[in-house]
């Protein structure tokens, strides 16, 4: 289990792919326990990165859940996966390889169950 509790901290401190420069925006609402909720900016050069809260939102935000940013950011789905769940609405959809390059791992599903 996995829950980012510092939206700033946890991204700007991960570590990505070199071959990636990027900026991204997204917001983060749905979150009940701390102050994460809001809009954010994530620029990634040369393996580093650096996030921030924005200043104003995007016209079409990409919007995470909670759950839908600790997945991602775990790289255990995809952003199709977490748009068909319902833990990532709005942004551009094609900003989704952006986001599934940076964050991809190996996604995880249960298949059996007791």
């Amino acid at each position: 289990m996995l829950r980012v509790l510092d939206v700033v901290g946890a991204l700007t401190a991960r570590r990505y792919s070199r071959s990636v420069t990027v900026q991204l925006a997204f917001t983060v609402a749905g979150d009940g326990l701390t102050d994460q909720d809001g809009d954010y900016l994530l620029s990634v050069h040369d393996g580093r990165a650096t996030c921030w809260r924005a200043e104003e939102a995007e016209p079409e935000p990409r919007v995470l859940s909670p759950r839908g940013l600790a997945l991602l950011y775990a790289g255990a789905q995809s952003s199709a996966n977490l748009r068909s769940c319902g833990q990532l609405t709005g942004g551009n959809l094609a900003e989704d390889l952006e986001w599934d390059t940076l964050f991809g791992g190996r996604q995880r599903h249960v298949r059996n169950y007791f």
